[in-house]
């Protein structure tokens, strides 16, 4: 949620809830006060008020219902295809269909665009990553506010940033939304920063899509004379083909990677390990590690990194448990690393 502000309407984007995503033809509301956002999604979760799903196919939509109001979140191309109700479109000015949206815009609906890298009516600029959070100024015709969010990634200031859009076209002000977006708390286990030099980032990415975004938001955050670490295993019992995509995403987008374990259930570890070395282009000893035992690969993380990196625990997220063969043990990839690291 985003937080309370008093008796502002802002509050109303606090209480959402996310259908499960069906074909987008079927989900657009038809309430005439409907508003339409078409934004892309570089990160499942709820962030800045916004719920953001995906389909199976890489392109999905939510309808989001509070009470009067509706909010359509349309995701990707078939957007401009079925964009058509509403009397606002809040429109993310970076994305590459973003030309393509604008141009479906019926006439008499009013647009509000947003960016960081493109001319907007909505933009963030002098954006600083902490191990605290995020802090940009959000401009928006004469105004510009500082927003210090307790969120990181370049994603989360895009989520802020039509979040904000939405509230400014519900007659809603920028200092209201700067003060509920600066109250939103982060998700448990979503790119989740549980320690500071180095800093150690817990995220549930699982997919090759996952990883891919959760890295690309990471090296953002990484120093230029540092590295970026990425832990990560793949789960048994499941699909296999991901297994070597994964490892040559982790490879391509890390300077090191360790491969291990992550609910192994009934399959062999080592079997799993080697299924995703199989996607890397070449096993450098010196970049490329391999730990079975998640706790310990925690534990080389530390002899293998410095106080400037930036390292990725994927996998998991805010799950405390380990599916092993024979059983289930606690675990927890945030209380590891405070044992660990501290």
């Amino acid at each position: 949620g985003t937080g309370g502000v008093g008796g502002d309407p802002v509050i109303a984007v606090q209480e959402l809830e996310v259908r499960a995503p069906r074909p987008v033809q079927s989900q657009i509301p038809g309430g005439g006060d409907a508003g339409v956002l078409l934004m892309k999604r570089p990160h499942p979760g709820i962030l800045g008020g916004i719920a953001v799903t995906e389909g199976a196919g890489g392109v999905g939509a939510a309808i989001v219902h509070q009470k009067e109001l509706k909010v359509c979140v349309l995701l990707g191309e078939n957007a401009v295809h079925t964009a058509r109700e509403g009397r606002l479109r809040v429109i993310n000015r970076d994305d590459k269909y973003a030309k393509k949206l604008l141009e479906k815009v019926p006439e008499g609906v009013n647009i509000l665009t947003y960016g960081i890298k493109n001319e907007s009516d909505l933009f963030a600029k002098d954006i600083e990553f902490t191990s605290r959070g995020v802090i940009f100024k959000c401009c928006y015709k004469n105004e510009c506010v500082e927003i210090k969010l307790l969120l990181n990634g370049m994603f989360s200031v895009y989520n802020a940033l039509c979040a904000i859009g939405t509230a400014l076209m519900s007659n809603i002000t920028l200092q209201s939304a700067k003060e509920a977006l600066e109250a939103t708390k982060s998700v448990a286990g979503r790119f989740e920063i549980v320690h500071s030099d180095p800093m150690v980032i817990v995220d549930y990415a699982h997919t090759p899509d996952g990883l891919e975004n959760i890295l690309r938001a990471a090296r953002e955050l990484t120093p230029k004379d540092a590295e970026l670490i990425c832990m990560f295993g793949c789960g048994g019992d499941r699909d296999a083909t991901k297994r070597p995509k994964m490892g040559s995403i982790a490879q391509s987008l890390s300077d090191k990677i360790v491969i291990t374990s992550d609910n192994p259930r009934s399959e062999d570890p080592q079997q799993i390990i080697t299924d995703i070395l199989s996607g890397l282009k070449l096993i450098n000893p010196k970049t490329v590690f391999v730990e079975p035992d998640r706790h310990l690969a925690i534990e080389l993380l530390k002899k293998i990194s410095t106080p400037k990196d930036v390292i990725i625990l994927a996998g998991k997220g805010h799950e405390d448990y380990q599916i092993l063969k024979d059983k289930t043990i606690h675990f927890d990839d945030r209380e590891e690393v405070q044992k660990v690291f501290n």
